[in-house]
């Protein structure tokens, strides 16, 4: 839920000055980017390995996403911050 009030205030913020649409999409970016980072993670905790052993798709991988982290941390901020940026660009028009 955090995630989604981070996006939020960004989106408005931006909106200032009318770049609602690239702060979405830089929020949308940033969290994709630390949510593959905690996949990593998870993929590293769950074969007991270091980086040197991982291999580079591990991040990738179906088993080490979680349905929190895909919905709560990636697909709600993201819809939330593009929903306010077409919003906000269909009220200014």
């Amino acid at each position: 839920m955090n995630h989604s009030i981070i996006t939020l205030a960004a989106v408005l913020a931006a909106s200032l000055f009318g770049w609602q649409w690239q702060a979405a999409l830089a929020m949308a970016a940033f969290w994709a980017g630390r949510e593959h980072a905690q996949a990593e993670y998870r993929w590293l905790t769950a074969n007991k390995a270091n980086r040197s052993r991982m291999p580079w798709q591990a991040g990738f991988l179906p088993e080490s996403w979680n349905r929190d982290g895909l919905v709560n941390d990636l697909l709600l901020p993201g819809a939330i911050g593009g929903a306010i940026a077409w919003a906000l660009a269909l009220w200014s028009a």
